[in-house]
């Protein structure tokens, strides 16, 4: 039993440790990535700020786990949490895949704002035309 009591505590830990790691590197990753472009920073600080979310809620999930395994060993109420981690694991990835469209329109939003702000501009724009006499020439105007 001391041996199993071991490994728990191994395998609780190394979750905890390898769910804020996780949430942790993307932060870091995805805060490097950013380029200026208000538009690309804002998509990746709803990302970062997604996976901050996401990977707290495991890793809470995991040493809850820890905890009540180290206070009560003989009263299996780790099982429950520990069953329900599994559950929040899905959840976190089926969250990830939804959001995908969010983002999506959110961007599609945003350049269809941009360039609909350039499409209103009107801009005069003179062909030089030509008679088929060949002498007379006219111009001619048209808003874009």
């Amino acid at each position: 039993m001391a041996q199993a009591s071991v490994y728990l505590y191994v395998s609780f830990g190394a979750g905890v440790v390898a769910d804020s790691l996780v949430a942790i590197s993307l932060c870091v990753l995805l805060f490097k990535s950013r380029t200026g472009l208000q538009r690309t920073d804002s998509i990746l600080t709803i990302l970062m700020a997604f996976s901050i979310n996401t990977g707290l809620l495991t890793s809470i999930c995991a040493l809850a786990c820890l905890i009540t395994y180290a206070i009560w060993p003989q009263r299996f109420i780790f099982m429950g949490i520990y069953f329900a981690l599994s559950k929040l694991y899905v959840n976190s990835l089926l969250a990830s895949l939804n959001a995908r469209g969010t983002l999506r329109s959110k961007d599609e939003r945003v350049s269809s704002l941009r360039s609909t702000r350039f499409e209103a501009m009107p801009t005069s724009v003179v062909f030089p035309m030509q008679n088929t006499s060949g002498t007379a020439k006219e111009t001619f105007q048209n808003s874009v």
